[in-house]
């Protein structure tokens, strides 16, 4: 072959290479095959992952990233038999984790990753998203992540628990409307707040991270809302849980639920109750009429008419903290009143003087008797039949203060006596040994005048350390 002809040859066989080319250029592709399903286990379990070289490129490097669920906590990430790697924040973002492998062996078809995992089950629908980065060196600006296929897709259910159910661990007890509801009647500041508990599986167990809510299915609307905190433990805590309700006084009830889970209702029902004002020490008084003067040593009129007025001390000698909302309630024709206030962790002292209604002096019923008092009990009871001291159920008969001073705090509260009907007492705060919460500073009876000529006038003035039920017996 002539010179030229060789020429002509090479030229001919350099522009076929270079048309060749492009079918034989790297391509950077990969896709992923993650599990169908997973099966939860207390257990270390291994779960696969695996990225397929979808081109003709080698991966030196790669990673492997998951979304964060409390139902799926890896413990590490392993390649065949090579060192296991700790997880760390993901490169796909936010609420991702991942495990990355660095210089691996040059791989150009797929790579298996087994993820050391311990799976619990959830209540309610969940599931895993994938995502994978894979580079033929380290990571990085200058080595620029493969191509995934179909990103989004990649997602795996997680496992279902059954018998999923809330029950409330600390039920609402009776609340000022406006003011926190606790599981104490009427103490916005008490420790316990209600409390809903998150179970599952049979037998039961904690069921933590559920979402927990509760709404009052009462009518009117008790107008209920707040916000729980969740602990590990499956306990939904309500700590700013109040009423806005407009009502004097509601009947609620209220229904937790949660996504996945059975609901459950408070029980019993509970009241919200509008506050008839609030009480500071500065000598100021509130009443239903005002010619009372519970501070006054002298008789209070007995012109007929039933009214209270109460005043409020110190809460020690010379400490005075925020007002306490109060609600005071007085039923003539039981002769019963109800002192309820929320002392916000306050120990304040309430001073009333209540003025009975006229009794006929041809059968009165209260001639040589104390005055009954109950205390500790949220709507305490009186018994149809009174026992022989005129009390009963869960009142008993009021001992005489110690001092008439309504600013030394607990100092006018007499010690309770070791005789009946305290000695023996269903109700723990009666038993002798302590103090009394509630006393009586003066009672006493005048001869009606001006309407009630004719009739019998009590009257009775009252030192209150806790909510306070007083009768006549």
């Amino acid at each position: 072959m002539s010179t030229k002809n060789k020429i002509v040859g090479l030229l001919i066989a350099t522009v076929v290479a270079l048309f060749a080319l492009p079918a034989s250029a790297a391509t950077k592709s990969i896709s992923l095959t993650v599990p169908a399903s997973l099966t939860a286990s207390a257990s270390v379990q291994q779960v696969p992952v695996t990225i397929n070289n979808t081109g003709n490129s080698n991966a030196n490097s790669f990673e492997i990233d998951w979304s964060v669920s409390p139902n799926f906590v890896v413990q590490s990430c392993q390649v065949g038999t090579g060192t296991p790697v700790t997880p760390k924040a993901g490169l796909t973002g936010t609420g991702y984790k991942g495990c990355t492998f660095l210089s691996q062996v040059p791989n150009k078809t797929s790579v298996t990753v087994k993820l050391n995992v311990v799976i619990t089950a959830s209540c309610g629908a969940g599931s895993l998203t994938w995502n994978a980065f894979s580079w033929t060196g380290a990571p990085g600006p200058a080595s620029q992540s493969f191509d995934i296929a179909a990103l989004g897709t990649y997602t795996t259910p997680l496992p279902v628990a059954t018998n999923c159910k809330l029950s409330f661990d600390k039920q609402p007890a009776d609340a000022f409307i406006g003011l926190t509801i606790t599981n104490t009647p009427f103490n916005s500041m008490a420790p316990n707040k209600v409390r809903v508990l998150a179970q599952q599986g049979t037998p039961p167990v904690a069921s933590p991270g559920a979402s927990v809510s509760v709404n009052s299915t009462s009518t009117p609307t008790c107008s209920i809302s707040g916000t729980a905190t969740t602990d590990a433990n499956g306990y939904a805590t309500f700590t700013t849980l109040t009423s806005t309700a407009a009502a004097t006084v509601l009947s609620c009830v209220l229904t937790a639920t949660a996504t996945g889970y059975s609901s459950a209702d408070s029980t019993p029902a509970f009241r919200v109750i509008k506050p008839d004002g609030a009480l500071a020490c500065d000598g100021g008084t509130a009443s239903n009429n005002g010619n009372l003067d519970p501070l006054s040593n002298t008789f209070p009129p007995a012109d007929g008419q039933t009214g209270f007025s109460l005043v409020r001390g110190f809460n020690t000698p010379g400490d005075c903290g925020p007002d306490i909302p109060y609600a005071f309630t007085l039923d003539p024709g039981t002769r019963t009143t109800i002192l309820t206030e929320d002392s916000l962790g306050q120990n304040p002292s309430v001073e009333y003087i209540i003025v009975w209604p006229a009794v006929n002096p041809a059968d009165d019923p209260f001639a040589g008797k104390q005055p009954c008092v109950s205390w500790g009990v949220n709507n305490p009871q009186f018994p149809a039949t009174p026992d022989q001291y005129g009390c009963g159920g869960d009142y008993v008969p009021g001992l005489a203060c110690l001092t008439d001073d309504l600013d030394i705090g607990g100092g006018a509260m007499p010690p309770i006596p070791p005789i009946a009907p305290f000695t023996g007492n269903s109700h723990p705060q009666y038993l002798p040994g302590q103090n009394a919460k509630v006393c009586i500073a003066q009672h006493g009876f005048s001869s009606g005048t001006g309407a009630a000529t004719g009739s019998i006038i009590y009257w009775t003035k009252v030192i209150d350390q806790s909510d306070t039920g007083i009768r006549l017996p």
